[in-house]
């Protein structure tokens, strides 16, 4: 299954998303958390992190549980 989190553009937490969603348990072992963010965010150094896209000014990073 894949979660998607499109938060507002620049919002504060954003950075906090990726441990929100793997701590509540709503994503399947196989599952894929795509947060959609600005380039400010950076998640590189999250354990849980896979790859980024980039699209413009656009980002999109993935993470695994």
């Amino acid at each position: 299954d894949i979660v998607f989190a499109d938060p507002p553009f620049d919002h504060p937490d954003v950075g906090q998303l990726p441990d929100l969603v793997i701590s509540a348990g709503i994503l399947n072992d196989e599952g894929m958390l795509i947060v959609e963010h600005s380039e400010a965010g950076r998640f590189n150094a999250h354990p849980n992190f896979r790859m980024i896209r980039s699209y413009g000014k656009v980002n999109f990073s993935f993470f695994r549980k």
